[in-house]
């Protein structure tokens, strides 16, 4: 559905319109879902109050929100790497002995939660080691353990929907050019899916897949155990299906919640965020370009 918003500037009057994308054949009926508006002179914070009381009474969530998390501003994105490690010059903004110091300075602002990105060399599945040049997984564990003594929560962001080669081709995938993949360096021009690199191209993967399910599964396992019991998702979606995303992250948030109460899971919603809600703790879009994170 795209929705259509004008204000006249001679009227004052708001036009509101909708198109929804279905076809129709001959002889068939259809019949539009149901809109509430709620009209408010204020900003959007006291617009979207209706919508509010209707999630809290509406959403049933397997978990309560972390303590943290419900009474936190914000979280920090932590960029480990650009996932180069053989990169003559060095390949590492932070490594694991650096967290500490990263999380005093988070705390010292009000941050109470640290999410890692490219700590390891991604879209494959299982979930592999962090690169040499940062540490260990011990390293790992070791860093977050001491960053949760000081206060700041420690969650590894991981990407498993889409899957780059070997892992593609095991599966018997085929990635697509590398105008379509994942590939990106801040000195590539363009930083971005430059058209001569395809490291990081990926195909996707079906989630009702039971060879992935059960990889993947074991894959968290072994993340709880090694290095940090919270985790983040690279594109969340979540479809009607059995067994599905869904019933993977269920099974994956209670093996992570008896480790860690305190445990987090965010993600990149991409096809429902009222869906993904129940299972999110917080979501992780993009907002602007990667190197300045996202929230």
């Amino acid at each position: 559905e795209k929705v259509w918003v004008r204000l006249s500037e001679l009227s004052g009057k708001l036009r509101v319109a909708c198109t929804h994308v279905v076809d129709i054949k001959p002889g068939q009926k259809w019949q539009s879902e149901e809109y509430l508006l709620t009209p408010h002179k204020q900003g959007w914070a006291k617009g979207i109050e209706p919508y509010r009381q209707f999630v809290k009474e509406n959403l049933r969530r397997p978990y309560p929100l972390p303590k943290h998390i419900r009474e936190g501003i914000g979280f920090r994105t932590v960029y480990m790497t650009e996932a180069y490690p053989n990169d003559p010059d060095g390949d590492y903004t932070f490594k694991c002995s650096d967290l500490p110091r990263v999380a005093r300075e988070c705390k010292e602002h009000g941050i109470d939660e640290m999410c890692l990105w490219v700590w390891n060399w991604n879209l494959q599945v299982p979930v592999t080691r962090p690169f040499p040049q940062i540490g260990t997984e011990a390293d790992m564990r070791q860093a977050a353990e001491e960053c949760k003594r000081i206060g700041v929560n420690v969650n590894l962001f991981i990407s498993l929907m889409a899957v780059a080669n070997p892992t593609a081709e095991r599966y018997g995938l085929k990635v697509p050019p590398p105008s379509e993949g994942w590939t990106y360096h801040t000195e590539f021009v363009p930083m971005m899916r430059p058209y001569y690199g395809s490291g990081l191209s990926c195909a996707y993967l079906p989630t009702t897949d039971k060879r992935w399910q059960e990889e993947v599964f074991s894959a968290c396992k072994h993340l709880c155990d090694a290095m940090s019991p919270s985790i983040g998702w690279d594109q969340f979606g979540g479809y009607p299906s059995e067994p599905g995303l869904y019933t993977l992250v269920d099974k994956v948030r209670a093996y992570a919640k008896a480790k860690d109460p305190e445990a987090t899971f965010n993600g990149e919603s991409i096809s429902n965020v009222e869906t993904d809600a129940a299972y999110l703790d917080y979501t992780w879009n993009w907002n602007g370009w990667p190197w300045r994170g996202g929230g």
